[in-house]
């Protein structure tokens, strides 16, 4: 099936070919953050190098972006070629060494796979270092990367510590990458291996990195083979705080079942419910909210969790949380409330929803106008009117 995007890049390839080309080639990358591109014309059997250049820069990478949302998703690099009739072939590529910074990746695809070889100084001492690093892909970590579980099987065999617990190039272990993969299939090999479970990658073990990714299964898991619930991390945070943002209701059920504390804040003063309010998960809050969490707790900027979600335009938390009884006149820094917290952000929907439980439209609050850092007291449709929100403005005169 032909996907659209890749015939839009043969256009603008054959548009920008030039006349004396027999053929052009586009070698692209994107891994879902990274999007990056190299450009190759042939002329009479000679490889000319543009890199990035000579093709629309931001046209093209939209469009390498819009191939992997829209068809072909399993790849990280693809190399299409465009012959100067029309013709074109694409080849898919997902084995690039994710060690790699793209453009030593492009590179080294380029020389291994169609024989062409950098022209600078610089190009070829990239290329010798990128074909030095290609022995990681003989690895543990590049097989769990992959997923590759026959692969992990052989290489568990009579394998040692050092080995089973070794830190690759972007300092994750063999069972760090398997939590973050949520593959409980091959974190239980690991683990029935030996695996050492408190090694830590930014300060966060195997068990706090399930706990971010809320995969039910792993985190049972772990803690079935020791790690512990109540676990103080860095920033004191807690198992609690990290599945609240990801976690489903069933693994917060269960992780509340085995702590001891629901009410446990972080460095920063957050409880689990600012957690799950900031990644909008609804699910987790509910059970919060079922199992009695304190809503009116405050974070070190003295907002509540419906003051949070105000100011993180999330409509239906607010109703959640509103539905249950957090304090529509609760105040941070300066009195401000959750409805000034909307006002200011011109969030009309978040101010929708507050209307409906009655908040006080005459409150007073210290705000700060930009660029001068103004010191203003105003009621929140004041603020609105200010920063040019009239629809608000509209919304909340009907209401005084």
């Amino acid at each position: 099936m032909k996907n659209q995007y890749i015939e839009t890049l043969v256009d603008i390839m054959l548009k920008h070919i030039p006349n004396t080309a027999e053929k052009s080639m586009l070698f692209a990358f994107y891994n879902g953050v990274v999007t990056t591109y190299s450009y190759f014309h042939y002329e009479s059997m000679e490889v000319f190098e543009h890199g990035s250049e000579g093709l629309p820069s931001n046209e093209i990478m939209d469009n390498i972006q819009r191939v992997r949302h829209t068809g072909e998703s399993n790849w990280t690099a693809f190399v299409l070629t465009v012959k100067t009739n029309g013709l074109y072939e694409v080849d898919y590529y997902d084995d690039l060494n994710p060690t790699l910074e793209c453009s030593s990746a492009l590179l080294l695809l380029a020389y291994s796979h169609y024989h062409i070889e950098p022209t600078s100084d610089f190009g070829k001492s990239q290329l010798q270092s990128a074909i030095k690093a290609e022995s990681f892909k003989k690895t543990l970590n590049y097989a769990c990367m992959r997923n590759d579980i026959e692969t992990v099987k052989e290489k568990l065999v009579n394998i040692k510590l050092s080995a089973l617990n070794k830190k690759g190039p972007d300092r994750k272990t063999p069972l760090h990458i398997a939590c973050l993969n949520d593959n409980i299939d091959i974190v239980t090999l690991l683990v029935e291996a030996g695996a050492n479970l408190k090694i830590k990658y930014h300060g966060e073990t195997p068990f706090s990195l399930a706990c971010g990714k809320g995969n039910v299964e792993i985190i049972k898991y772990l803690i079935s083979r020791g790690e512990n619930a109540n676990e103080i991390m860095v920033g004191k945070v807690t198992p609690l705080h990290l599945i609240s943002k990801s976690g489903n209701q069933e693994i917060v059920h269960y992780i509340l079942e085995r702590i001891k504390n629901i009410n446990a804040v972080t460095s920063r003063k957050s409880s689990a419910l600012h957690y799950a309010v900031d990644d909008n998960n609804l699910e987790a809050a509910k059970v919060l909210i079922d199992n009695n969490i304190d809503m009116e707790l405050l974070e070190e900027y003295k907002r509540s969790a419906l003051s949070l979600a105000c100011d993180r335009n999330k409509p239906e938390m607010v109703a959640l949380l509103l539905e249950n009884g957090a304090n529509i006149h609760s105040t941070g820094q300066g009195k401000v409330t959750p409805l000034h917290s909307a006002c200011e952000r011109g969030f009309i929907e978040v101010v929708r929803v507050l209307l409906h439980h009655q908040p006080n439209l005459h409150a007073k609050a210290t705000l700060y106008s930009m660029p001068k850092n103004q010191k203003l007291i105003e009621t929140p449709i004041e603020t609105a009117k200010r920063l040019g929100y009239d629809e608000i403005v509209d919304l909340l005169s009907s209401n005084l």
